[in-house]
């Protein structure tokens, strides 16, 4: 743990992204116990949870609120605004510097805004976390006389006196006789809602609640032990569980409806924050081929999660743009938008995918078969390479050649693919020997494929004259090893593999004369 004793390069130095902040009171505490004694709780305990957690740890606010200690001199009090406006201050700093919770350990029971802050701050799903703490709620207090009797025992009673000498602390002045006036003067019995309405003087004219002269020491240590037992386990979890999925919300408010042309400017936004390479262009043909099975998650009225099945006609659909919202990962949107899709195509039609390592042990569960290893190889900037004269662009009739050849290969209807790829205003290129090249813009890379080759010098040739100086990315069949060689010494380096998976496909794509396909959201 880090703390105030700690100089600023230790505090620069810690990796820890837990932060707490104890928050005290200044509150008469009865005759027997000083003002103070809340930010000793409050620190106590804080230290025990810094240590453990190996958190950072802020020195205590001494004043917070003790409003129903009005009266009693010494006893000092912010406005709950006030303390809120301070807790989010913090708060941001906190945010600032990284880290991603804030405990904030309360000594006084009565600091209630701690509640309404900390669930205001948490509802708009920032960085940082807060999480309010009463220990006192922790306890085990079943060997206290005051829990056998059932009295309102709250404040400087029998409970926070033990844990007062199990601190090690003197009291002030000898513990009180028992008072007839508390805990219910002869009417209704007090309950703590009352210090809403009447301060606690209201209730004992001597400022406390409970039995202190039942308090010991031991009964303090054992309170203790179970207190920050219970403490540590439920900030273990929560903690856990805030790691593993961070919104407020959940993924609660969710509906699941077909994509829109009017829902583009959020497409982008999901495809620039997961850092894919498609324009708007490639949406639209998604959107207009696929109508019924281009499927989002809205919240509010945005797109916060994507996936699409193009249906091939004669052969499988392909799934893709499987993109969920950074703030949205951790809600199992993607397996239900799925499972929707495949509802929807039917459940023992074929589909096949082309998934990322991460991505293939997901749909294995879902029965999907791995096929065809994929390698996604890229290159930044121009490339140097020998003189392509016998390259020319595609004609209309080289274009129905090499729909005749995708056929072939892929077992499907992919003109439609193919007429868009050869309409997007990229390099469409032929040999006119059977070797044809289609291409694509793209946000960050031009993208090269699909590529149909008698060989590899032919698909390399292609290559070559579509490399104007772009940066390029192309997806290979990892079975074209001498072709991968090639690329490698060309300055192409491997990014990351993929997996075909098929579900229901009886059908495998020959890819002896496939250099490269049409990319992971086309096959």
């Amino acid at each position: 743990m880090i703390d105030g004793n700690c100089n600023s390069a230790a505090w620069e130095h810690h990796t820890g992204d837990i932060l707490i902040l104890p928050v005290g009171a200044f509150e008469q505490h009865g005759l027997h116990m000083p003002l103070k004694t809340d930010i000793l709780n409050a620190e106590y305990t804080a230290k025990i949870l810094a240590r453990h957690f190996d958190a950072a740890l802020l020195p205590a606010l001494p004043i917070a609120n003790s409003l129903e200690h009005s009266g009693c001199r010494g006893s000092f009090s912010l406005r709950p605004d006030t303390l809120m406006r301070v807790i989010r201050d913090i708060a941001e700093e906190a945010e600032t510097q990284n880290f991603r919770f804030l405990i904030l350990v309360s000594g006084h029971g009565g600091n209630f805004a701690l509640v309404p802050i900390c669930r205001d701050f948490n509802r708009r799903d920032r960085k940082l976390k807060l999480i309010p703490i009463f220990p006192s709620e922790f306890g085990d207090y079943s060997g206290t006389e005051s829990s056998a009797r059932q009295l309102l025992d709250i404040h400087a009673g029998e409970v926070e006196t033990s844990r007062y000498l199990a601190m090690g602390e003197p009291l002030t002045a000898p513990l009180p006789q028992r008072c007839s006036r508390n805990p219910d003067n002869g009417g209704f019995p007090w309950r703590r809602q009352d210090l809403t309405m009447f301060g606690v003087t209201v209730l004992n004219p001597d400022g406390y609640l409970g039995i202190p002269d039942a308090a010991t020491r031991e009964k303090g240590e054992v309170i203790h032990e179970s207190m920050h037992r219970n403490l540590i386990a439920y900030l273990e979890d929560r903690i856990a569980r805030l790691r593993k999925q961070p919104r407020y919300g959940g993924s609660g408010g969710l509906a699941i409806r077909e994509l829109q042309p009017s829902d583009l400017p959020e497409l982008m936004q999901l495809t620039a924050d997961a850092h894919w390479n498609q324009l708007e262009a490639e949406w639209h043909f998604l959107l207009a081929q696929a109508p019924e099975t281009a499927l989002g998650f809205a919240h509010r009225g945005q797109i916060v999660a994507s996936a699409v099945l193009l249906p091939y006609p004669e052969g499988p659909a392909w799934i893709n743009m499987v993109i969920v919202a950074p703030d949205w990962r951790g809600n199992r949107l993607a397996p239900r938008l799925l499972a929707e899709l495949l509802a929807r195509h039917g459940t023992r039609r074929a589909c096949k995918l082309d998934a990322t390592p991460a991505g293939a042990a997901v749909y294995e569960k879902l029965g999907f078969r791995r096929e065809t290893d994929l390698l996604r190889l890229i290159r930044h900037g121009g490339l140097s390479a020998p003189s392509t004269d016998d390259i020319r662009p595609m004609t209309t009739d080289d274009l129905q050649q090499m729909l005749a050849e995708d056929r072939r290969t892929f077992h499907a209807d992919r003109s439609a693919l193919l007429q868009f790829l050869h309409q997007s205003g990229a390099p469409a290129l032929t040999d006119g020997n059977g070797a044809f090249l289609l291409a694509r813009p793209g946000r960050n890379f031009r993208q090269i494929g699909p590529i149909f080759a008698p060989t590899p010098g032919a698909a390399l040739r292609l290559i070559d004259a579509a490399a104007d100086g772009e940066s390029l990315v192309l997806d290979v069949p990892a079975q074209q090893t001498g072709f991968l060689e090639a690329l490698t010494a060309r300055g192409f380096r491997v990014q990351r593999p993929f997996t075909r998976m098929g579900l229901h496909a009886d059908k495998r794509e020959e890819m002896q004369n496939t250099f490269a396909i049409a990319g992971p959201e086309f096959g």
